[in-house]
């Protein structure tokens, strides 16, 4: 949980909360997303409702959230931050 914390603190420290439409991926955004977790402090979740292993010959499996939105969502992102900030 410390590394969550830290990586929270950094990007709230440079400011990257809410949505950023200055990103030069935002045009594939879905409409209204919250980019305050542009970085996933839960990856990898291995949840099977929110992605999938690909194989990798060259480095092992790695984890695909291409599909997850589950953490650009308002609500998440307003439940999650404050209990991030909080566990520390």
């Amino acid at each position: 949980m410390k590394t969550i914390k830290r990586r929270v603190e950094e990007e709230l420290a440079a400011g990257n909360i809410g949505c950023n439409k200055n990103c030069a991926y935002h045009p594939s955004h879905f409409r209204g997303q919250n980019c305050t977790f542009c970085y996933c402090p839960f990856y990898p979740c291995e949840d099977p409702r929110n992605g999938y292993f690909v194989k990798n010959t060259k480095i092992g499996d790695i984890w695909s959230c291409e599909d997850c939105l589950f953490i650009h969502r308002n609500e998440t992102v307003e439940f999650a931050l404050p209990r991030i900030k909080e566990k520390g």
